[in-house]
């Protein structure tokens, strides 16, 4: 028997440590059709006209990109997802309160900061920590007074990482591919290193890496670094 069907989610934080909750979150109607995830490596720069040159080293690398698209229907053809009332917010229905349900949870201003908040997406193995690049909408059907009745909107997000993540990732990164893992419920570290490198023996090194002094006490949320290994090491 088949489960729920899972809804993509957007939660939005006030924090870049994911631990203060605005109190808004977005369900989609309905399941993007796909994401994409963009990573960019920045090489050296090629060296100057008539010297010897080395091959292309890695200088850094930039955060990920997460885009994808979301329907918001007010027709009725589509099933409202669990959560909040968008009437709840300004006093509205239809697209425009869906809408304003979405802006606040990913664009809005959080209090006195003047800061965009800061969004936790989470859709099956997808669980992605970022800010709000860019945001396009597009109004394709109307009532007869010309209320927008749907409209999609495309987004790109900007993986969004705190100084203590960063300064671990540069210490491990190298030449090969280095994961950042958000824990959840259920989660241990040698099943992480079993989908990750094919080998759970190499959790010790990951519990180092991570500064971990007891590798079986994970929290749901906690960010780890995965730096490469390959079973010889061990």
């Amino acid at each position: 028997m088949l489960g729920a069907l899972l809804k993509f989610k957007l939660i939005g934080f006030s924090d870049i440590f994911f631990k203060k909750p605005t109190g808004f979150f977005y369900l989609a109607q309905v399941n993007p059709e796909s994401y994409t995830i963009d990573h960019q490596v920045v090489l050296t720069k090629d060296p100057a006209i008539g010297t010897p040159g080395d091959p292309p080293r890695v200088a850094y690398m930039r955060p990920r990109k997460l885009s994808f698209e979301v329907i918001f229907d007010a027709t009725g053809a589509l099933a409202s997802p669990e959560g909040p009332s968008p009437k709840d917010l300004a006093g509205r229905t239809g697209v425009a309160a869906q809408l304003e349900l979405f802006k606040r949870t990913v664009y809005t201003y959080v209090g006195d900061s003047h800061e965009s908040p800061f969004v936790m997406i989470q859709w099956g193995s997808l669980v992605f920590q970022a800010k709000l690049e860019t945001m396009s909408t597009s109004y394709k059907l109307f009532s007869p007074e010309g209320v927008p009745l749907r409209a999609s909107v495309k987004v790109a997000f900007s993986e969004a990482l705190s100084n203590t993540l960063l300064t671990r990732l540069a210490n491990a990164m190298s030449a090969d591919l280095t994961h950042v893992r958000t824990v959840r419920a259920g989660d241990t570290l040698p099943l992480l290193c079993h989908e990750i490198y094919g080998d759970p023996t190499l959790y010790v090194k990951v519990a180092q890496a991570n500064s971990l002094s007891n590798f079986r006490s994970l929290r749901p949320g906690q960010e780890l670094v995965f730096p490469p290994l390959v079973p010889a090491e061990v």
